[in-house]
């Protein structure tokens, strides 16, 4: 997830939303080993490409995250709710996810 306008309570916020997806199991980073997880599954001619999912309102992505840290106890981006409503509002405000994507014959 990147952003612009750098905030560091945003910037903050992703850090601890990557954090929960670990603790969960999960892996943001997956995207990397991608080619070598299709490869050892016994695909050939594999193609990778990336893309970015660009939300245009980022004060809807920035209060869903806050939802989701909340869960966690993480309560500090809804604490400074009046600063995240000033930086979704910037006209220069941007939230985009990066997406890893891959193909291979089997």
């Amino acid at each position: 997830m990147v952003g612009s306008s750098p905030n560091p309570l945003i910037e903050q916020a992703f850090r601890q939303f990557k954090e929960i997806q670990i603790v969960n199991g999960g892996n943001p980073h997956v995207g990397r080993a991608l080619r070598g997880f299709l490869r050892e599954s016994g695909f050939s001619n594999i193609s990778l490409t990336a893309s970015y999912e660009i939300f245009e309102d980022p004060a809807f992505f920035v209060e869903w995250l806050g939802e989701c840290l909340e869960l966690r106890g993480y309560t500090e981006l809804r604490q400074k709710g009046q600063e995240v409503r000033e930086w979704s509002e910037h006209p220069d405000a941007l939230i985009a996810v990066s997406w890893f994507e891959g193909i291979g014959s089997a």
